[in-house]
């Protein structure tokens, strides 16, 4: 759904939780091709958690 959305350009920010730990292998946020995006904005929230706002350009 969200793919769908981002084609259409109905998306007007992403907002990305990023708290890091090691697993090993990962698999991708976006499938397929990936949206040009901006860093807005990037917030610390935790100890360990950043808010990272990227909006499409």
């Amino acid at each position: 759904m969200a793919q769908s959305l981002g084609d259409l350009g109905l998306i007007d920010e992403y907002r990305l939780y990023l708290h890091p730990v090691v697993l090993g292998h990962g698999t991708p946020f976006f499938v397929g091709p990936r949206p040009r995006l901006h860093l807005a904005a990037s917030e610390r929230i935790d100890e360990d958690v950043i808010r990272l706002t990227y909006v499409p350009t």
